[in-house]
């Protein structure tokens, strides 16, 4: 087989070069001539140092080009999954030869802002159920405040963009908005930035997408603010006080004298009371109910 042939469209003669991996011929690609013996030289010329690029970038080996044509034959016969057709538009990204791409009925395809409302809804979370599956403890208070960040934050910068769609740079520039423009302490900025790169980092495990953007994300540092602690006087005059409520007395008395958290003042039962110890069974919250300690 010939190593390429030519053709005449109007007076130019074009070339096309044979591929022998898929058995036809590249595209026509314009000699400039209208000679055959000259345009003959100008693809020996072309075989020798590459053919011109269409922008006058330079030149691409023959070789290349066969590759190219190799992939596109290839792409085109054989049956994809959504699931290749994602790790192509990776490699796409990779090389930036493209910004942004969502390949059709994907799980990529899915608005990542409702991605990330199912994946923080307890009930219906993927994620929840994987954890709890395996034995790992996740809680509804933690997945509702989860839930909240995306609500006042995520959803509103992010609108309508796929989930395929995000980009490390989407991820930085949001994380800049929430430290310039709302006020926020660096550790809750943290906090609200895991409300969806713990996302992120499932949907990679789990090839939603082919690659996590917020690999890599810089977090922010810097000290939280200092918590007064009453001296031993002040402590006894409020205690000294009359309480609106008995209830709310009697359970700050016990967080100052025995150190527990507030979940676990709120879990104690009669059964927890000994003669001369208190038992530290349970913990407590209004979205989880009665539950097992954090340690």
């Amino acid at each position: 087989m010939r190593r390429f042939s030519l053709y005449r469209r109007g007076k130019i003669f074009y070339c096309q070069f044979y591929n022998p991996e898929t058995g036809k011929y590249l595209s026509g690609r314009s000699t400039g001539e209208t000679n055959r013996n000259a345009a003959t030289l100008a693809v020996y010329e072309w075989e020798q140092n590459g053919i011109p690029d269409r922008g006058g970038r330079g030149c691409r080996p023959v070789s290349e080009a066969i590759d190219v044509d190799t992939v596109l034959e290839t792409i085109r016969k054989t049956d994809l999954t959504f699931q290749d057709a994602e790790r192509i538009v990776a490699v796409l990204k990779m090389r930036g030869l493209i910004e942004t791409a969502v390949v059709k009925a994907g799980p990529g395809s899915e608005l990542f802002t409702a991605f990330l409302s199912r994946f923080w809804d307890y009930d219906e979370s993927p994620y929840v159920r994987d954890k709890l599956a395996h034995g790992h403890r996740i809680g509804r208070r933690h997945c509702y405040d989860m839930a909240l960040w995306l609500k006042l934050y995520w959803q509103p910068f992010f609108g309508d963009k796929r989930l395929a769609q995000i980009q490390k740079a989407d991820l930085k520039r949001f994380s800049l908005w929430l430290a310039e423009s709302n006020n926020l302490k660096p550790k809750t900025i943290n906090n609200i930035l895991s409300a969806g790169t713990v996302a992120l980092r499932w949907a990679k495990a789990n090839e939603l997408i082919v690659a996590n953007p917020a690999d890599g994300l810089m977090k922010f540092s810097g000290g939280t603010a200092e918590r007064g602690v009453l001296t031993e006087p002040e402590a006894r005059r409020l205690f000294a006080l009359e309480w609106a409520d008995e209830r709310a007395h009697i359970g700050n008395l016990l967080a100052m004298t025995t150190g527990l958290r507030a979940g676990e003042v709120l879990g104690q039962q009669v059964r927890d009371i000994g003669t001369n110890r208190l038992h530290i069974r349970h913990s407590w919250s209004n979205k989880d109910g009665l539950k097992s300690t954090k340690g």
